[in-house]
């Protein structure tokens, strides 16, 4: 049992299976940070790892940091061809926009609201054949991890590179669909799955807070959970800015109102 959040943990992974759509929002309420949690949604059951360091798998550190160089480089050189003076001079603005428009790149997505990961983790349709398809997952990152590594810094046990996280919660400059979504992004040195990287750093320090916690939704709640965010404002069109569905319905209503010969 977890005295701060009250619910019992699964096992020393801590994972949480839901029995529904409606426990979820009994859980969130029950976890409890100082700092507070961003959160992740995912459709299927994998590691979290960003989408460059899927595709590009090396154990050779010095190797991984220059061929992300090297495709920063590209995108940069690419988008001057294409669209002259619309990149930021910030390497993180760069790297954001890249990452909203399915560029490959170190960083991972998450969200200040449990309920927009939500949205992201139900989104595609379930396939009734697939029988791996039972749950939806929705990860909790508590931001206190910061704390913990700067304390054991400052207590001059220097994490090496590979144990450290950094959280991304700005931009210099604006990026729409980052402030829709009530962005934030991780990055994890050296490209580990922060999965991992989180549950090794709280077993040995047994922090009083849960630090990661993986809610497994059942995805027979599909439509009930897109039908709740649907009400709360969460959908295709507030998330990703997407205004095919907007442009729809003005160009309906002007041949309603306007009829072609002008009766």
């Amino acid at each position: 049992m977890d005295e701060n959040s009250g619910y019992i943990l699964e096992d020393e992974d801590h994972e949480v299976e839901l029995s529904s759509w409606d426990e979820f929002h009994q859980r969130v309420r029950s976890l409890k940070s100082k700092r507070g949690y961003v959160w992740r949604g995912q459709k299927e059951d994998l590691p979290l790892l960003s989408s460059f360091d899927r595709e590009f798998k090396s154990k050779n550190q010095l190797y991984r940091a220059k061929k992300l160089k090297r495709h920063l480089d590209k995108f940069k050189e690419e988008m001057d061809k294409s669209y002259p003076n619309v990149l930021s001079l910030h390497k993180d603005a760069i790297w954001a926009l890249g990452q909203h428009y399915g560029l490959k790149t170190h960083l991972l997505d998450w969200t200040l609201s449990p309920y927009i990961a939500a949205y992201f983790a139900f989104i595609k349709r379930n396939d009734p054949y697939d029988q791996n398809d039972r749950y939806r997952y929705v990860y909790a990152l508590n931001r206190s991890l910061e704390r913990l590594i700067l304390k054991q810094k400052k207590a001059s046990k220097i994490l090496p590179p590979i144990r450290s996280v950094l959280f991304i919660d700005r931009l210099p400059y604006p990026n729409p669909r980052f402030t829709a979504q009530k962005g934030i992004f991780t990055e994890v040195f050296h490209g580990n799955d922060i999965w991992k990287y989180v549950q090794s750093f709280s077993k040995k320090k047994r922090p009083s807070e849960e630090l990661i916690v993986k809610f497994k939704i059942p995805t027979k709640d599909r439509e009930e959970c897109l039908r709740e965010l649907y009400l709360m404002n969460i959908d295709h069109t507030s998330l990703l800015l997407d205004l095919r569905d907007v442009i729809k319905s003005c160009n309906d209503q002007l041949k309603r109102r306007f009829p072609a010969d002008g009766r």
